[in-house]
Order: C-alpha cells, then sequence, then structure tokens
C-alpha cells in the first residue's frame, strides 16, 4: 500500500476524522518517519522556512483529527471532534534554536477555562515545550494572527522538530492558515559546517607556501 493509499484509509477510519489527505500538499507519514526533510544552506547560521511554501511540495503529518487539509493549512469538518494536527520536521544540520511564527487561526471558538495550544517536542514526542496557548475567558469565537514568538534555545542541538496544534475541548475552529502574510513559519539556527570552498581555499595557501620555502 503506498502513502496516499494509507493517508486515504486513515482518513476514512474513525468517523472521518480527517479528510482531505489526497490534497498534494499534505500526505500521512507514520510516527517513526521523517518526511519533512529540510536542508539548511551550509554557510547560513540562520535560516527561515515557510510551513506549506516552496521549501517542499508535500508537507507530511503523522497525526490529526477534526480537519480536512487544505492547500496552505486545514478546516474544521467537525465541531464536536478536539482537533489536532502534528509536523516532524527534520533538518540537514543540528539546530541550536527554533523560532515559531504562529500561522494565521481563523474563527476559532474557546470555551472559558479551556485551551488552545501550540507544543514543540525534540524527542519524537516524549517530552513537550509549550510555544503558545490560548485560554478561553468568555466563550466567544477569535481569530489569532501570526506571532513571532521568542526563540527557544536548545539545550542539546537537534536534527528533529515536531510541532504539535491542538485544543483541550472540542469546539468549532474554522481554519488555519500558513504561508507569507498569514505566517506559520520556522526560523532555526543551525551549526554550520566549513564550506568546502573555503578550505579548499585554505588547503592551495598553505601548499603555496609550502613551496616558497
Amino acid at each position: 500500500m503506498n502513502a496516499t493509499a494509507k493517508s486515504l484509509l486513515i482518513a476514512t477510519m474513525g468517523s472521518c476524522l480527517v479528510s482531505g489527505s489526497a490534497n498534494a500538499a499534505w500526505a500521512w507519514e507514520n510516527q517513526t518517519s521523517w518526511n519533512n526533510s529540510l536542508a539548511t544552506p551550509a554557510q547560513s547560521t540562520n535560516y527561515t522556512f515557510e510551513i506549506t511554501g516552496t521549501a517542499r511540495t508535500t508537507w507530511y503529518w503523522d497525526d490529526a483529527a477534526g480537519i480536512q487539509f487544505e492547500t496552505d493549512g486545514w478546516k474544521d469538518i467537525n465541531s464536536g471532534i478536539v482537533k489536532k494536527e502534528r509536523m516532524k520536521f527534520q533538518f540537514s544540520q543540528p539546530i541550536t534554536s527554533f523560532q515559531f511564527t504562529t500561522p494565521t487561526m481563523t474563527t476559532h471558538g474557546i470555551y472559558t477555562g479551556n485551551a488552545l495550544h501550540w507544543d514543540m517536542s525534540t524527542d519524537n514526542g516524549a517530552t513537550w515545550t509549550s510555544l503558545w496557548s490560548y485560554t478561553g475567558t468568555d466563550n466567544s469565537y477569535h481569530t489569532f494572527n501570526p506571532q513571532t514568538l521568542s526563540a527557544v534555545q536548545l539545550a542539546t542541538p537537534t536534527t528533529q522538530i515536531i510541532l504539535h496544534y491542538y485544543q483541550d475541548v472540542a469546539s468549532y475552529c474554522a481554519a488555519v492558515h500558513f504561508t507569507g502574510a498569514n505566517g506559520g513559519s520556522m526560523t532555526v539556527t543551525t551549526i554550520p559546517e566549513p564550506a568546502a570552498a573555503s578550505l579548499l581555499a585554505l588547503a592551495g595557501l598553505a601548499g603555496l607556501a609550502r613551496r616558497r620555502r
């Protein structure tokens, strides 16, 4: 069974908890896979990726419920289900910090005392760090514009990050939109590898100095 067939099967299980997995922009992967592989330039220490942007043609998720995927995000298809979505990202070089700009979240109903969250994990979901949350105070609907959050400094460099969007209690959450003015980006600080050209230049200079002796 190929990845598209698997994603369609999962989408149709459990009373259609997820829909739209055939969308070319999104595909299901199992929890041990890391298909969102993102290359960071060797000479760059800071690099920004737009989720659903041009860095990839397909973006992968491993756990979701109550949503239908669209090209730039997802929308609510069942207000009676707790919405959630997990994306995993693997970077070509170890990163030492991670900064998230939240996407646009339109018409989200958050009941008093309940919350909407964005969390991150660097150990495949064993532990989580809260990036952003909103706790309801008035049972009303809210639209959340993009917010660039404080960078998380990682005690141990990692090449893998999980982003998790979820709510505490089921309610209507109209849509989440990434890319461009909608937000939804990641800025990472990498440990750069020495550029090959620089190494060759240094080797050439060393050889020239030996010949002049």
